[in-house]
Order: C-alpha cells, then structure tokens, then sequence
C-alpha cells in the first residue's frame, strides 16, 4: 500500500515517552485514538503526533513531531523524522495552517491560559532578586493581557506577602520593606526553587505572593531560582469578560 499523497493521520502523544532522540513510544491514549478513527496500525505508516506546550513567555507554542510507525516492545512508536515547535516551523509548513485550539477541543483538552502554567527559571540563574522577577511579570502580564484580547493592567506600587506550604499570609509589605524577608525565605525553602505569583492589581496596587515550601528536608544552599506565574483566570475574566473563544450573548 502506497501512502504517497495521502496526509498522515495527526493523534495527540505524550512527548514524555521519548525512548532515543528519534523513537517516541505511542501510549494507551494515542493508540485509542487511531482506532477510534479507524486507523490500522502498520510498519512503515507516516504519523504525525502533538503535545501542548508554551513559550518563554508562556503561550502556547504546540510541541510536533513526524515520521513512520515502527513495532516497538509489542506495541508502536514513532520513529520521527523531524521534531520541535509550531513557532520554529517555515510559513508554508502544514502545522501553520492548523486550527490548534479546534485539535485541542476535538480531544477534549483544557485550553491553555498563558500565565498559569508558570515560567520556569533557566539554570543557572544564580541569585534571583525580587527586582528582576517583578520587571519580568511586568513584561509578562502585559503579554498575558494581549493574548486575551484585554487591556494591559496598570499599578503605581507593588506589594507583597508570602505562602508557605500553600497557605498565605495576610501581613502584606511594600517592595523595600520585603526584601529582608526575601533573604530569609531563600535561605528557609526546602527546595531549590521559589515562585512569585501575580495575584492581582487592586486599587492601583500590583499584589504578588512569594510561595515556597519548607516541608521536605533542607537543601544544603539557598534557593537558587525565582519561578513566575499569573493571576487565576476568574481575576482576567473580571477585568476582560469577553475572552478569545467565548460566545457572544
């Protein structure tokens, strides 16, 4: 049988299941979906397969790779041809012309919200101030906001309290006077990572968490990364209701 000419089927995979840096074991959930389509599985049958992911700056940017099945371990894998992200792909490439969000909907996938996955720091980041992590969200909630079709929220001042081990405090302290406690929190913080969360703006205020855990043994240093993430998307909704993909009253 001759596949020249005819558009491989595109399923959804767990990039997750990367065997070699050009196998990717097929799971339960992809096989499913091929026979759902109707699709027999056979040696040599070009594929092509996706996983959401973000950007840097935490839109979504859909993972993608292609090839052909081959029999892997009494199952299939991908032996790919070609990996990496839609935004990498040439203009003319088939990714482009896709409509991600219907291919997310048809699988029943949550629509991702840029902001609430989180940005992760690169390693190596050394010693993270507050300053940088708060010039980056300020970069970031304005990307967030255009990416909801939503006006920019604007401060004059930023304020901050903590939580630990997922429960927040209520002492909240302006920018200098925080940075004591900053210190300390690094020092306190049981793994190697802390994150500054944008909770909201609120009369002119930019209000922000600093969430750490303490529960699991000490590591032998300071934390080394600052991680930021977003507001919940009920605080975008209540500042632009009308969100990409909503239906008109």
């Amino acid at each position: 049988m001759s596949d020249e000419g005819v558009t491989p089927p595109l399923i959804w995979a767990d990039f997750n299941n990367w065997r070699t840096t050009q196998l990717l074991a097929l799971g339960v959930g992809s096989m499913r979906e091929l026979a759902d389509r109707g699709v027999e599985p056979r040696e040599g049958m070009p594929l092509r397969v996706y996983e959401q992911d973000s950007n840097g700056d935490d839109l979504a940017d859909y993972l993608i790779a292609e090839g052909v099945l081959v029999p892997y371990h009494g199952s299939w894998a991908l032996e790919s041809k070609g990996l990496g992200h839609v935004s990498d792909m040439p203009a003319d490439h088939w990714s482009k012309h896709l409509d991600w969000d219907a291919e997310d909907r048809s699988r029943q996938l949550g629509e991702h919200k840029p902001g609430r996955s989180g940005i992760w720091s690169r390693p190596g980041a050394g010693s993270p101030s507050l300053d940088s992590g708060i010039a980056r969200l300020t970069e970031l909630m304005a990307i967030w906001a255009q990416a909801r079709n939503c006006q920019h929220p604007t401060w004059t001042s930023v304020v901050l309290t903590e939580e630990v081990n997922g429960r927040r405090s209520e002492d909240w302290r302006d920018l200098e006077d925080f940075k004591p406690r900053y210190v300390q929190i690094r020092k306190d913080a049981s793994r190697h990572w802390i994150n500054l969360h944008a909770i909201d703006v609120v009369n002119g205020r930019l209000r922000l968490a600093v969430e750490y855990r303490t529960d699991r043994a000490k590591i032998s240093d300071m934390a080394r990364y600052l991680n930021v993430s977003g507001p919940e998307e009920s605080w975008w909704r209540s500042i632009c209701p009308e969100q990409p993909g909503d239906t008109p009253a």
